[in-house]
């Protein structure tokens, strides 16, 4: 069977994406609505915690940029409730439609900024043991520092390293695939540490002349609330800056340097803030892929893209391909898992229900 021969994962009782909007979103919201807005804005987002997941899909106001790439939604899904919809266009609708009513477009306030900005305060004290701990020489390692990247600090980076159950572990494909004149893309997921983490290792591949250059794809706009977006990587920069850790600053002032020449590249776009799936990639993102170039995926939300978040068995294979040599470096926080063998699937199940949620597994995993 083919990707499109199974259904989509929907919102369905008890299910983890029924989990989300009954328990996650609530608390997301809560964290908004206590900030400061507008009378009229603050209302609306009230009005979003009420409805929850029977929110109705209406047109929104959305750029000429990105509005190509909702027509297909609109087209389908329009005038329905969140929970008649699958999941993941359920989820992106959402955050665009937080985005509208608190004026994103006309104000650039992102939502999650300071809970953004708090993560990096808590956090960035532990970035000077990260460097120092580093061997700039060993990407296995550094490979392994990008995975449990989206832990807060570093005492729990280093637990969930020793105790992370690494399901597919393909470092070694991955390192072999990475060469001189190679361009490596990476998909950004959450910034703040993990961000950092993603930096350390576009440091690494130039300092080491693995590739030709590191293009770091951002989202153009906030959503699941801590995704990279350029201003982000702007804040950690200061932040870095101002430490007064002279590693830091040292690593911040390198990393710019990286960026003025160009050997490593900031690319937002509006496709990776949309309701669609890696099947459907446009011509124009796929024009900075060159075939030979290297992916390195990170995080859960980009791997559900690669499978179209469909309800697919754990041994199946048949991502989408975005270009030949594609990796998925992800912690496991979703209900979907690719090319892990039946058996050991059933195992896992009987021994932990939770393990495709929990976050205690992970993969490093090459997309074919």
């Amino acid at each position: 069977m083919i990707l499109q021969d199974y259904p989509y994962l929907n919102i369905t009782e008890d299910s983890f994406a029924d989990f989300t909007f009954k328990q996650r979103v609530p608390l997301i919201l809560q964290e908004i609505i206590d900030q400061e807005w507008p009378k009229k804005v603050k209302s609306n987002l009230i009005d979003l915690l009420n409805a929850g997941k029977k929110l109705k899909v209406k047109g929104l106001v959305i750029s000429s940029s990105q509005s190509v790439y909702w027509e297909n939604f609109f087209e389908n899904y329009a005038r329905k409730s969140l929970d008649d919809i699958p999941f993941f266009f359920a989820e992106v609708y959402w955050y665009q439609y937080l985005l509208t009513i608190t004026c994103y477009e006309e104000n650039g306030i992102d939502p999650f900024a300071g809970k953004k900005k708090q993560e990096l305060e808590d956090s960035i004290h532990q970035y000077t043991e990260m460097l120092s701990l580093l061997d700039s020489e060993d990407l296995s390692d550094v490979l392994l520092l990008c995975l449990g990247g989206n832990k807060a600090d570093l005492s729990q980076l280093k637990r969930q390293q020793n105790e992370l159950k690494l399901l597919t572990d393909h470092r070694e494909q991955l390192l072999d695939s990475l060469h001189a004149n190679r361009q490596v893309h990476i998909l950004l997921d959450n910034a703040g540490t993990e961000l950092f983490t993603d930096l350390l290792l576009s440091w690494t591949l130039m300092k080491n002349k693995k590739c030709s250059k590191v293009i770091l794809h951002a989202k153009a706009a906030p959503i699941f609330v801590s995704d990279t977006i350029p201003e982000d990587i702007d804040m950690l920069l200061r932040y870095l800056y101002n430490s007064g850790k002279t590693p830091l600053i040292q690593f911040a002032k390198e990393i710019r340097d990286l960026l003025d020449k160009k050997m490593i590249k900031i690319v937002p776009h509006p496709f990776w803030n949309s309701p669609n799936h890696f099947t459907s990639v446009p011509q124009e993102i796929n024009n900075m892929f060159g075939s030979n170039d290297l992916l390195i995926s990170k995080g859960d939300a980009n791997y559900r893209r690669f499978y179209e978040d469909r309800e697919i068995p754990s041994d199946f294979s048949g991502a989408a391909k975005i270009t030949n040599h594609q990796f998925a470096l992800r912690t496991l926080k979703s209900q979907i898992i690719t090319e892990l063998d039946s058996q050991t699937a059933q195992d896992l199940t009987k021994n932990d229900p939770n393990w495709m949620i929990n976050g205690a597994y992970a993969v490093i995993q090459e997309l074919r």
